[in-house]
């Protein structure tokens, strides 16, 4: 069984895709996290032109297996690695080699719970349950905030709600698989519910239509 759960950054579907994949005995996926691995490789690098940085992001895509994703680097977490996730993200041949990764997990019985931004879309489009998870921009920024800063970040609040605008952008304006939500995905704000809430939703859907 394959449930897919898309949407923008901070919308919580990381926190619910894990919950939900305990629930019903799947192994969760977390695709941003393959992203993240492969940009948080190359900040510390200076590159000649975006061939080199493209080049670099390549290969560094291909030296992950789906081990990495047990024990990431810290750095994977922070800002600056969502910020390299989206830019390396815009690369086809980047999403080519990391979609066969998530394939290749989430096949494997008994399935998987995979939470992204094309999940529903490109990843794995005959997905029996798609969701697209959201909530408003001064919601998710705080959410994420809150991360940063109980991490000893000292990130402010206008510099994490650019980042997450800056991103949404991005994600939503590349050629490669943009981040959509899927004709047939379920939509659920987060905004203004509580994690139990947004899980107690989805399980009730995915509960009548297994019925």
């Amino acid at each position: 069984m394959i449930i897919a759960i898309d949407g923008p950054e901070a919308s919580g579907k990381g926190t619910i895709a894990k919950l939900i994949a305990q629930k019903y005995g799947l192994r969760h996926l977390d695709s941003g996290l393959l992203y993240r691995l492969t940009g948080v490789a190359l900040i510390d690098q200076d590159f000649a032109d975006d061939a080199a940085f493209k080049q670099a992001a390549i290969a560094s895509a291909q030296q992950i297996t789906a081990t990495d994703l047990d024990n990431p680097p810290a750095q994977a977490r922070t800002m600056a690695g969502g910020v390299m996730a989206s830019k390396v993200a815009v690369i086809p041949q980047v999403r080519d080699i990391l979609t066969s990764i998530q394939q290749n997990i989430a096949k494997q019985k008994p399935g998987a719970v995979i939470d992204g931004r094309d999940i529903g879309t490109i990843v794995f489009p005959n997905a029996e349950f798609k969701f697209w998870v959201t909530a408003s921009l001064k919601t998710r920024a705080s959410r994420r905030l809150a991360e940063y800063t109980a991490k000893g970040k000292s990130d402010t609040l206008a510099d994490v709600t650019a980042a997450i605008e800056e991103r949404d952008h991005r994600d939503s304006s590349r050629a490669a698989a943009p981040m959509k939500k899927a004709t047939d995905a379920h939509l659920i704000d987060t905004s203004k519910l509580s994690i139990d809430g947004v899980v107690e939703a989805m399980s009730a859907y995915i509960d009548a239509k297994l019925a």
